[in-house]
């Protein structure tokens, strides 16, 4: 079973921001979890982790895996997980 809580308006300083996944997102930026992909299992348990939409993160690093600070901790994410985090 596949899920999207799906929110598309979003806008910053008057501007429409784009939204795209954690994995894409550049490096050093802040950004907001607009929306989770993937089963039900995969979106609760990185709710969990703290990826809840509205949640600020940070993307720290990208490669093997995906570095960013969500909820005050640091968290490495594998580049599927970061994919199925939907950010702008």
């Amino acid at each position: 079973m596949r899920f999207s809580l799906i929110r598309r308006s979003h806008v910053k300083a008057g501007k429409s921001v784009g939204e795209q996944t954690l994995f894409g997102a550049s490096v050093g930026c802040d950004f907001q979890v607009v929306a989770l992909k993937g089963c039900e299992a995969t979106c609760h348990r990185l709710r969990e982790m703290g990826f809840c939409e509205q949640a600020r993160v940070r993307k720290i690093t990208n490669g093997g895996n995906t570095v960013c600070t969500v909820c005050g901790s640091r968290v490495a994410l594998s580049k599927k997980l970061a994919e199925s985090i939907v950010v702008a």
